[in-house]
C-alpha cells in the first residue's frame, strides 16, 4: 500500500511540472515603433535602417531570427549585451539601405522556443528613395505623434510626452538622427531638460562618461561582424557635454573619429552650469573652411539665460567626411529633447552698394560672411577730418591664421588716439608706419567664413604686407575708387564679430572733405 502511495505521490507531481512548463505563456515579440513603418519619406540619414524591439520570455527563447522580403534567415542578436541592446531580450535589426527596395517590404522576426515551438511577427517597413531631408529643418516634439515620421530612431527605446520625447530607458548612447548623408555646413539649436543620469565609472554601460552629445556629420555604424554593429566612427565628430556630480563643472569635449587615428580629444577649458529638471539650450555648428579642414563648435546655456557671444569649444578636423546627419546621442543620460533647429550655413559672396553721390558718410556692403553671419555688429569710425594715420597693427589666431582684430594708431591734434576692432587680447604683428600726409584708400584680401587674410591700401601706392593666413575662397577689394564717383576719404570700418574673430569687414568712407 506505501509502494502504491509512493507512486502515485511521484505521478502528481510530473503532471503538476509539466502542467506548469506547459501551462506558461509563449514568448512574445515586442516592436516598438509599429508594426508599419516609414523610412527614407523624408531623406536618408545613415546607411541603415534600424528595426528595434523586446523579447518578452527571453529565457525560453533557444534561438532567434530575422528575414527580409522571404530571404535568407539571419541570425538576430538579443540584449543585454552591455552596448546597444540595454535590456534582456531587447533587439536592433539593422537592415542596409541597399537591401530595402522602393515600396513594402515584409521583416519576419522568428524565435524558436525550448519547447520546440514557433512565434513569429511581421512588420511592414516602407521605403521610398531619391530624397532629400530638408534644410532649414525644426521639429517641435511636443506636436509630434509618431516619432519616425520626423527622425530615424537608431537606438533606444523612446516615448513622446506633451513636452517632448524622453529616453524611456536611459543606457549606453540612445541615439535619434536625422537629416541627410548630403547635408555640409549646418547649424542646430536643441532645446532639452536633463532629468538625471548613470554616475561614469569604468567599465559598461558608462564607459568612464556620461553625456548629451551632438553628432555632426554622421553616415551610420561600420558593419564590424556584430549584430548590431557597434563601430560608430569614423562619423565626422562628435560633441559630448559631459555630466558632473558638481553641477556647475560640466564641461563639453569633442570626439573626432572617437579619439583615434592620431585626432586626440579636445576639451573646453570653460566650465559649464547645469540646473536638473530646467531646460537648456546647445548650439553646434559644422562648417568646412577654405583650407579643406572642418570646423566643430559646441555651446551650452540655461534657457532663462542669454546665449553666451562666444563657443565653449571649437574644434579643427582633417581628413573628414565632406557631409553627414545630425545625430542626438544621450549615453547613460535621462533627458527629454523639446525642439530641434536645423539651419544651413551657405557660403557668402561680397556685395556691393550702388555708387553714392556726394554728402555725407557712406558705408559700402561687407565682405566676408555676410549670409551666414552670427557675429556681433561693430561700427568704428577711427579717422576724422584733420587726422593722420599713423599705425597699424594686426592679431592673427596663432592656429588657424584668421585674423582676430586689428588695431589703428591716430594722431588727433597733436596726441595718438588707439581704435580696436575685434580681440584686444593675444599676439600682435609689428606695427606697419604710414607716413605723413599719406591716407588710407582701401583694403582687399580674401575670406570665408571669416576674414582669413587682409592687406591695407594706401594714397602714395604702397600697400602693406598681406596678414593672415593661406585660406579663403572668396578674393575681395574695398577700395574708394570703387565706390565714389569723386575723392572721397576712408573714415573707418564696420561689420561683425563672431567667437573672437572678424567674421564680416566693410569700410566707412565720405565723399567730400
Amino acid at each position: 500500500m506505501m509502494k502504491y502511495s509512493i507512486i502515485c505521490l511521484l505521478i502528481g507531481l510530473i503532471c503538476c511540472w509539466d502542467s506548469g512548463i506547459h501551462g506558461q505563456s509563449p514568448p512574445s515579440i515586442d516592436v516598438w515603433y509599429g508594426a508599419v513603418q516609414h523610412f527614407g519619406h523624408l531623406g536618408q540619414p545613415q546607411r541603415w535602417v534600424n528595426v528595434l524591439g523586446n523579447i518578452q520570455g527571453r529565457d525560453q527563447v533557444d534561438t532567434a531570427t530575422y528575414l527580409l522580403n522571404k530571404g535568407i534567415a539571419r541570425g538576430l542578436t538579443l540584449g543585454g549585451d552591455l552596448h546597444r541592446l540595454a535590456q534582456t531580450g531587447d533587439f536592433n535589426i539593422d537592415l542596409s539601405w541597399d537591401s530595402l527596395r522602393v515600396g513594402n517590404n515584409e521583416l519576419t522576426i522568428s524565435l524558436q522556443t525550448n519547447r520546440g515551438e514557433t512565434v513569429t511577427k511581421e512588420v511592414v517597413l516602407v521605403v521610398e528613395k531619391n530624397n532629400r531631408w530638408p534644410l532649414p529643418y525644426a521639429i517641435d516634439f511636443s506636436q509630434v505623434n509618431d516619432l519616425q515620421n520626423v527622425v530615424q530612431v537608431v537606438d533606444g527605446k523612446w516615448e513622446l510626452n506633451r513636452n517632448g520625447v524622453r529616453t524611456r530607458e536611459p543606457y549606453y548612447d540612445r541615439v535619434l538622427t536625422m537629416g541627410d548623408t548630403t547635408w555640409k555646413n549646418y547649424e542646430t539649436t536643441i532645446s532639452l531638460t536633463v532629468h538625471g543620469w548613470t554616475p561614469s565609472e569604468p567599465g559598461p554601460p558608462t564607459y568612464n562618461v556620461t553625456h548629451f552629445g551632438v553628432a555632426m556629420r554622421w553616415r551610420g555604424h561600420h558593419a564590424d561582424g556584430r549584430q548590431p554593429g557597434r563601430k560608430w566612427y569614423p562619423l565626422g565628430a562628435q560633441g559630448e557635454f559631459l555630466l558632473k556630480p558638481d553641477l556647475d563643472s560640466c564641461r563639453w569635449r569633442i570626439l573626432f573619429d572617437g579619439g583615434r587615428s592620431g585626432k586626440p580629444r579636445k576639451f573646453s577649458s570653460k566650465r559649464n552650469r547645469l540646473v536638473l529638471d530646467q531646460p537648456m539650450l546647445v548650439k553646434s555648428q559644422v562648417a568646412t573652411m577654405p583650407d579643406g579642414m572642418t570646423r566643430y563648435r559646441y555651446k551650452q546655456w540655461l534657457q532663462d539665460q542669454p546665449e553666451p557671444l562666444t563657443w565653449d569649444v571649437e574644434g579643427f578636423e582633417e581628413n573628414d567626411y565632406s557631409s553627414g546627419a545630425l545625430c542626438l546621442v544621450p549615453h547613460n543620460s535621462d533627458v527629454t529633447i523639446h525642439s530641434v533647429r536645423v539651419e544651413p550655413l551657405t557660403k557668402p559672396k561680397p556685395t556691393w552698394t550702388a555708387r553714392p553721390g556726394p554728402g555725407a558718410i557712406h558705408y559700402s556692403s561687407v565682405v566676408g560672411n555676410t549670409q551666414g553671419a552670427r557675429g556681433i555688429q561693430f561700427e568704428l569710425e577711427i579717422i576724422e577730418p584733420g587726422d593722420q594715420l599713423k599705425e597699424i597693427r594686426l592679431n592673427l589666431d596663432p592656429e588657424s591664421r584668421l585674423v582676430r582684430g586689428i588695431r589703428f594708431t591716430v594722431q588727433r591734434v597733436g596726441e595718438n588716439k588707439y581704435f580696436s576692432i575685434g580681440s584686444e587680447g593675444g599676439n600682435w604683428t609689428v606695427p606697419f608706419t604710414i607716413a605723413k600726409g599719406v591716407e588710407l584708400t582701401g583694403i582687399s584680401g580674401a575670406s570665408g567664413w571669416y576674414l582669413d587674410a587682409i592687406q591695407f591700401h594706401f594714397s602714395d601706392g604702397r600697400h602693406s604686407p598681406m596678414y593672415g593666413g593661406a585660406g579663403g575662397d572668396t578674393f575681395f577689394q574695398l577700395h574708394l575708387s570703387d565706390q565714389v564717383a569723386e575723392r572721397g576719404r576712408l573714415r573707418g570700418f564696420h561689420g561683425t564679430i563672431d567667437d573672437g574673430m572678424v567674421e564680416s569687414l566693410g569700410i566707412i568712407f565720405d565723399t567730400a572733405h
